[in-house]
């Protein structure tokens, strides 16, 4: 892939991880996750030894798409603090919480779907149902959402968050 590629080339040549089955059960079998971002590496051989936060593996490997969401997000929200990029693939989950966010989360479809909508309790207990392709919505992931089922195509999710640990130490991407 070159840098000229666009979004879509770049998350459909994405290779995802294969998920746990407890995983699997809360995003749908046909889904996949990734993670773009930091983490902090506890005492990993591959990362020496040294208790420090290190890009995922999955963003060496994307390093062009992750720069691109970069410049995303910065296009749509340019003060948005955030410090790590989901990308779902095909993902219908079940009512969650996010509990490890901090903050809101910008979240937006991409792809050639129908369906897939993201349903969202509000903190009164109101539900919406609100369509994401190519919508970008900000949003409480310490809310409960889920998505309605993709009847067509292949949807990607993309989704910048904080977590909670990051946070902590001060670990933005932005």
């Amino acid at each position: 892939m070159n840098k000229d590629s666009s979004l879509l080339e770049l998350l459909d040549n994405m290779k995802h991880k294969k998920k746990r089955d407890t995983t699997a059960k809360k995003m749908g079998k046909e889904a996949s996750s990734s993670m773009l971002g930091y983490v902090f590496a506890r005492d990993y051989k591959r990362h020496e030894g040294m208790n420090k936060f290190v890009l995922t593996n999955q963003t060496k490997d994307n390093i062009l798409l992750f720069e691109k969401l970069k410049e995303i997000i910065k296009i749509v929200k340019p003060k948005f603090l955030y410090n790590g990029i989901t990308i779902n693939k095909n993902c219908v989950a079940i009512p969650h919480k996010d509990s490890n966010n901090i903050g809101n989360s910008i979240i937006v479809g991409i792809g050639n779907y129908e369906g897939g909508n993201l349903c969202i309790e509000d903190d009164e207990g109101r539900l919406y149902n609100i369509p994401l392709k190519y919508n970008f919505l900000e949003f409480n992931g310490r809310n409960t959402h889920y998505n309605t089922p993709i009847t067509k195509g292949t949807k990607y999710s993309i989704i910048w968050f904080n977590n909670s640990i990051c946070n902590k130490n001060n670990i933005f991407l932005n």
